[in-house]
């Protein structure tokens, strides 16, 4: 406790009935126009405590000031924001040595004898503050990076407070900028119209999602000119230079949606678009008018789903992400910086929803290898050349790339031979598990080019890789000198163009993806470990210009606090999104919200499927288990056999199997559907009807579980 009030002093603060209570009439006497209004603190926590989520629950039987401080320092350093009902204000001063300063203030103050949640973001120099559910203010400033938290009281003898908590903050907390469309409010956005056909545009929001129905476009409208003039709605900063941009798109019409960035005026922006009739996905540059291609592929977009759209500006580097996984790497200098925007083109419904803007230091950095090929670091690298013709291989760094430029390969010239030993750049340890492998590559050469992972040695390693001359994508496993393929297929990649391939390799499950596509995902569990590293056959025009390696990371999605036990068997259904925007109640239902405030959240657990496990207070891992969506599973009824026993009370199931002989279930998820008929009198007319309050409808039960080789 520091009290800096000087009449009435000391301060009462004490513990009573489950809350602590200030009763103290300490204050300064300062006039009403005064910012100091010096009176008591409680205070707590570390002094270390930087970015954090301050949620205080009061209530005030007094009528003078109120509030918290963040970022305490010490009695001449900090942040305060406090309420007073008698002089009718809310404000949020800065104290840096000594001399106070407004940040914000407004009238309103608070209602004596009702209870308020306060909730302050500190986050970098971003201060956020909420009254409830609604936003007070946002202001930037940098004075103090670390601090306390604390309780604060001027003059006031009814202060109770009843709960305190500090939480790492929420991603969401460290937006530069965030859409309030589950709100209705598209305040913050202006409408820029470029296309003159079919125009106005018209922007709505429908159902917290910002939905644009109107056919404006520009001619032509064939898909080889990039200019496509449509609708932007931009918002955010002109100064913005390195940031990041995310965005939910979804379109239920088939022509182009996107965003733009960098936006400086109608004649100089950024804009990726996808369009489904045209099958195109597309980054363009609009410098003086001038429309650019700097990337493109012929991949259309499935209407209806919903995709989580990511633009990472860093200087002259642009990445884009389609659902995390990366898309296009370009580099282009000519726009720095700008404004972000969404877009469209005669697209009737096109919806967007969680728009976010974040500084570029809430990157992902923890990188097991980031190699960008400017230089060669000793050690990293090992050749290794299993090719027995046109060696030895010629590997080099040049230019910013990795280049093999030697002819050498192994096996036969035929297509339908897997095995096509070549040559390997290797880096990594053998101990590497899980991991997701990306690189950048180019074949200015026809033949075959691509990664190994979970490389142990030459015969005990995965590979992916593409051959244009011998139409084929293709994964296969090497295990104990044995090839076998995984999966391929026949398509042909392009001389000269650029690729990001991706591959994840999670316990047992594998996927690939090319720009972001994905073209498989398996299992297999022969090789759990190994390195990761790049591979040439027969090519003499390999170009590497990224190599990146990183581990997956678990992410907070719930975090249950300060719960009672809830009775067995009780049916709790967890919210992505927050309270104001919720469903009615269901009966026999608890909820809870992933998203808090006006955060408007965002759907995580996506199409591919989910891994999710529960971990105690102490970072145990308690229950853990992999969801998939329905369509992975194979339905197995007209193949299963089933022995009941005879009084309906347990059951056999059997997949008959010639090698070996017996029933064999094969090692993957597998979900147990079952139907209860309670009215089974369609079938046995003698049967006995049940119900359930009334309802005697069947009742269907699922039972999912994790499946090793089973023979019996």
């Amino acid at each position: 406790v520091r009290d800096g009030g000087t009449i009435s002093r000391p301060s009462v603060w004490r513990q009573q009935g489950g809350a602590l209570l200030q009763t103290s009439n300490i204050h300064d006497g300062s006039a009403l126009g005064d910012v100091a209004k010096a009176g008591t603190h409680a205070l707590a926590g570390s002094s270390d405590w930087a970015d954090y989520r301050l949620t205080v629950r009061l209530r005030s039987d007094d009528d003078d000031a109120v509030g918290v401080l963040v970022r305490y320092v010490d009695d001449d350093n900090y942040y305060r924001l406090s309420l007073d009902s008698q002089r009718n204000y809310r404000r949020l001063v800065k104290k840096e040595n000594g001399t106070y300063s407004t940040l914000w203030e407004d009238t309103g103050g608070l209602t004596v004898g009702e209870p308020i949640t306060l909730t302050l973001d500190v986050a970098g120099p971003r201060l956020a503050g909420y009254l409830g559910e609604s936003q007070l203010f946002a202001v930037s400033d940098s004075a103090h990076a670390t601090g306390q938290i604390g309780l604060y009281c001027w003059g006031n003898t009814g202060l109770r407070v009843e709960h305190v908590e500090v939480r790492r903050l929420p991603q969401e907390a460290y937006a530069l900028f965030r859409d309030r469309f589950a709100l209705g409010d598209m305040s913050a956005w202006s409408i820029v119209d470029e296309g003159t056909n079919s125009a106005p545009s018209n922007w709505t929001i429908t159902g917290g999602t910002l939905r644009q129905s109107s056919n404006i476009h520009s001619l032509p409208t064939d898909a080889a000119h990039p200019d496509k003039k449509g609708s932007q709605i931009v918002a955010g900063d002109p100064t913005w230079t390195d940031v990041v941009l995310a965005a939910d798109l979804q379109a239920l019409d088939d022509d182009a949606m996107g965003v733009v960035f960098r936006y400086q005026d109608t004649d100089n922006y950024y804009r990726f678009s996808m369009d489904r009739e045209r099958s195109y996905r597309r980054l363009v540059k609009n410098v003086g008018g001038t429309f650019t291609v700097l990337w493109e592929d012929d991949v259309a977009y499935e209407s209806g789903r919903t995709y989580r759209l990511t633009v990472v500006m860093l200087g002259s580097t642009l990445r884009g992400y389609i659902d995390d996984v990366p898309v296009f790497l370009v580099e282009d200098a000519d726009l720095a910086a700008g404004r972000i925007g969404l877009y469209v083109w005669a697209n009737q419904d096109a919806r967007f929803s969680n728009v976010q803007v974040y500084p570029v230091d809430r990157l992902f950095e923890d990188w097991l290898l980031d190699e960008d090929f400017g230089v060669e670091v000793p050690g990293r690298w090992q050749f290794v050349d299993d090719g027995d013709q046109g060696g030895p291989s010629a590997w080099a760094f040049s230019g910013g790339e990795l280049r093999q430029t030697s002819n050498i390969w192994g096996g036969t010239l035929d297509a339908a031979e897997p095995g096509k030993p070549g040559t390997h750049a290797l880096t990594g340890e053998e101990t590497w598990t899980d991991y997701r492998i990306s690189a950048r590559l180019i074949s200015d050469d026809n033949d075959a080019i691509g990664l190994v992972f979970r490389y142990l040695d030459e015969d005990n390693h995965y590979r992916f890789s593409m051959d244009r001359e011998r139409s084929y994508r293709r994964l296969i496993k090497k295990v104990g000198g044995a090839v076998t393929v995984l999966w391929e297929d026949t398509e042909r990649y392009v001389q000269g163009r650029p690729y990001l391939v991706t591959v994840d390799c999670i316990g047992h499950q594998l996927a690939v993806y090319v720009d972001g596509v994905e073209l498989v995902t398996l299992e297999d569990a022969d090789l759990p470990s190994g390195g990761a590293g790049l591979y040439c056959w027969g090519n003499t025009g390999a170009r590497f210009t990224e190599l990146r390696v990183a581990e997956p990371v678990w992410s907070t999605y719930y975090v249950f606090s300060g719960e009672e036990r809830l009775p067995a068997g009780t049916r709790l259904r967890l919210y992505a999104g927050n309270a104001l925007a919720a469903p009615l109640d269901e009966p026999n239902t608890e909820r809870r919200f992933v998203a808090s405030l006006d955060e408007g959240g965002r759907a995580r657990l996506r199409a591919p499927g989910a891994e999710l496990r529960v971990v105690d207070a102490a970072g145990s891992v308690g229950h853990s288990r992999r969801f998939l969506p329905d369509d992975a599973y194979e339905d197995l009824a007209n193949v299963v056999k089933v022995l009941r026993k005879a009084d309906g009370t347990g059951l056999f199931l059997f997949l008959p199997a010639a090698t070996p002989v017996g029933s064999r279930l094969s090692p993957g998820q597998v979900r147990l559907a079952f139907t209860y008929r309670r009215d089974n009198t369609a079938v046995d007319a003698d049967s006995i009807v049940y119900r359930e309050v009334g309802n005697s409808e069947p009742e269907t039960a699922a039972l999912d579980l994790p499946w090793g080789l089973v023979n019996g």
